[in-house]
C-alpha cells in the first residue's frame, strides 16, 4: 500500500485553503484508492500538491463531458480532476491540458501511448 510520508503530510495539511473535500479524506483518496494506471500522475500531482496552496472541493459531476464522478482540487489556482469509478477508485488525474501522465491510465505497461497522448510530450 502507498503511503505518503510525515513531510508529504505536513506540507499538503500546511497549503490546504479549505473546500468541501478535507485534507484528511484527500489524502486518504491518495494513499489508498488509486489504480494502478493513475499512480504514476498521482506521483506527478503530489509534487505539486507539496508545494502550492491547495483548495479541494467535493466529488461532483459538473463539467464532466462524459458525466464521471470526479474531484477538483486547485493547486495554485490550477484546477486538477481525480476522475473516480463507482468504486469511488481514482482511475485518472487530468488538468486542462489533459493526462498528468503521457500514458494514458487505460494503456497496458509497455504499450504504446494514443495519438493524442503522444502530441502532448515535450519534444
Amino acid at each position: 500500500m502507498f503511503k505518503l510520508n510525515s513531510v508529504q503530510i505536513e506540507s499538503i495539511r500546511r497549503n490546504y485553503d479549505g473546500g468541501e473535500l478535507s485534507c484528511d479524506q484527500l489524502i486518504e483518496l491518495l494513499e489508498s484508492r488509486v489504480a494502478p494506471g493513475a499512480q504514476p500522475a498521482r506521483t506527478l500531482f503530489l509534487r505539486e500538491l507539496v508545494v502550492g496552496r491547495h483548495r479541494n472541493l467535493r466529488a461532483h459531476t459538473e463539467g464532466s463531458k462524459d458525466g464521471t464522478l470526479h474531484y477538483t482540487v486547485f493547486v495554485g489556482g490550477r484546477g486538477y480532476h481525480l476522475r473516480v469509478d463507482r468504486r469511488g477508485v481514482v482511475f485518472q488525474i487530468t488538468n486542462k491540458e489533459g493526462d498528468l501522465h503521457p500514458v494514458p491510465p487505460w494503456v497496458r505497461p509497455g504499450g504504446a501511448p494514443s495519438r493524442s497522448a503522444a502530441g502532448k510530450k515535450k519534444r
